[in-house]
Parts: C-alpha cells; sequence; structure tokens
C-alpha cells in the first residue's frame, strides 16, 4: 500500500490551515483512493478525528529518532499548504523533510508560502531543502521571488491556495442564532487578522479595549452601508508562536480611525 505523509500547521489551532488539509486530504483520496495517509500532527486525535486520515503522529511530541521509524513508512511526503516557513518554525517544518532526503523518499512542497526570513541559517537550510524536492508549488508570486532570493534553484510554480477547493457549505439560519447574528437584513463576513497589537487592533475599529484580552468581533457590527451590516471574525495573531500564517488582512487605517474599503 503506498503511504503519503502531510506535514504543516495542523491540529486545530488554526481554521485555515485545517481548510488547507480537509482540501488536501480530499484531493489526495480521489487521486489514490487506496493509499494510507499519515499527518504529522499537533494534535493527532484532532485531526484523525476532524479529517478522516489514516494516522496522525505527534510531531511536537516526538523526538528525531522517534519519528524515523514513521519517515521510513513513507512513499511521499508533502510539505504544506499553508505559510510554514519563517524564521521561528524552519527548523521545525523542514526536520521530516531533511530525514526524507536522506532515506531518498520523495518530497513535494504543496502550495506553501514564506516569510519572513531573514536569518541566514533558516534561508539556507530553506534552500537546501526546497533544493532536494522533487517538486516545488507555492500560492503567491512574492513567495516564489523569496524562494528565488534564498538560492532556491529548481523550478517553483505558482498555484493557488489550497482552500479554495473547499466545498461551500450552508450557513443555516440556526448557525447565525447561535452566534448572534440577525439575519433579517443583507449581511457581509469579513475575517480580520490583529497586525498592530490588541489594543490599536480594537482603537482602530472602535472597538471596546480590553487590556491583552482578544477582542470578540463577532456580536459587533463594523461597518454599516446601503442596508449591508458586516460583521468580523476573529484570526489568529500572526505573532502567535507555531502557528501557521494564514487568515485575512486587517482594515486600512487613517489615524485612530477604520479607512471604508469601498
Amino acid at each position: 500500500m503506498t503511504v503519503i505523509g502531510i506535514s504543516g500547521s495542523y491540529g486545530g489551532l488554526n481554521a485555515g490551515d485545517e481548510a488547507i488539509l480537509t482540501c488536501i486530504v480530499e484531493q489526495l483520496n480521489g487521486a489514490f483512493p487506496d493509499a494510507e495517509l499519515v499527518v504529522f500532527s499537533r494534535n493527532p486525535r484532532h485531526t484523525t478525528d476532524h479529517h478522516g486520515v489514516d494516522r496522525g503522529i505527534p510531531v511536537r511530541e516526538v523526538t528525531g529518532d522517534q519519528v524515523v521509524p514513521e519517515v521510513d513508512r513513507l512513499d511521499l511526503l508533502l510539505l504544506g499548504g499553508g505559510g510554514i516557513l519563517y524564521d521561528e518554525e524552519v527548523h521545525n517544518y523542514l526536520r521530516e523533510v531533511e530525514l526524507a532526503h536522506e532515506r531518498g523518499i520523495p518530497t513535494v512542497a504543496y502550495a506553501v508560502g514564506v516569510g519572513p526570513l531573514r536569518q541566514q541559517e533558516e534561508r539556507q537550510k530553506v534552500r537546501d531543502a526546497l533544493n532536494g524536492m522533487d517538486a516545488v508549488t507555492v500560492r503567491d508570486v512574492e513567495t516564489k521571488r523569496a524562494f528565488e532570493e534564498v538560492g532556491v534553484r529548481r523550478e517553483v510554480v505558482v498555484t493557488a491556495d489550497p482552500a479554495w477547493l473547499l466545498t461551500p457549505v450552508d450557513l443555516t439560519e440556526e448557525a447565525l442564532q447561535k452566534e448572534g447574528v440577525a439575519s433579517a437584513r443583507p449581511l457581509v463576513g469579513i475575517s480580520v487578522r490583529e497586525r498592530a497589537g490588541r489594543r490599536a487592533f480594537a482603537r482602530a475599529l472602535g472597538l471596546p479595549q480590553h487590556g491583552r484580552r482578544r477582542c470578540r468581533l463577532r456580536r459587533r457590527p463594523v461597518l454599516g452601508r446601503r442596508g449591508l451590516r458586516a460583521h468580523g471574525a476573529p484570526g489568529r495573531d500572526r505573532g502567535a508562536p507555531g502557528h501557521g500564517r494564514d487568515g485575512g488582512a486587517g482594515p486600512s487605517t487613517r489615524g485612530d480611525r477604520p479607512v471604508r474599503a469601498w
């Protein structure tokens, strides 16, 4: 049986990363229906319960020696997707890739993002790992340029974020009511990310500030125009340690007031 490993920021920490894994699993099941899918995850039980994969490996709990037998079983290792190659986490995400290369196991980078990547050691590690891969795809042109800057010489193909392959799910009236969102008027959903610190972020949106507590945006109207009401959903802090770097950008601001996007 073909065994395919998937390594990324998985385990329920970030909704965007979980969406990416959902799409990867669906695509692999369609192309290789008899393959065993193994995910290197921060929370293997969450991953197996929510994504129906065959096995989950507690990647942040096992040592390099302990993970070797898991890598030895693989016929292919898939790295990605998402923005996982940045200074603080490069060593963690490339460990299994390096072990696979030592054993001659094919590796593929799938729709990955990069940066910030400023440390020379991390830049060299990314360059060496990607140059040894059998295929590299990225989700934006900026990542391709960044790879070229650090010395990646193999072909890099620009694709799209795997999350675009998600099958739409109906948003029911019950789900809206559970979140305290009235559906009597047309709604616009906005996924926002904290970029300037929690207090500055709350101030820019005109929301109450609660010290270090995360802003609760779902129940507060942020923008309104022509009968539309927009509700925000909180994303994860870009600086949160150990998380993939996926999510929407915050609003443009001028001074302390939000600037309309229209």
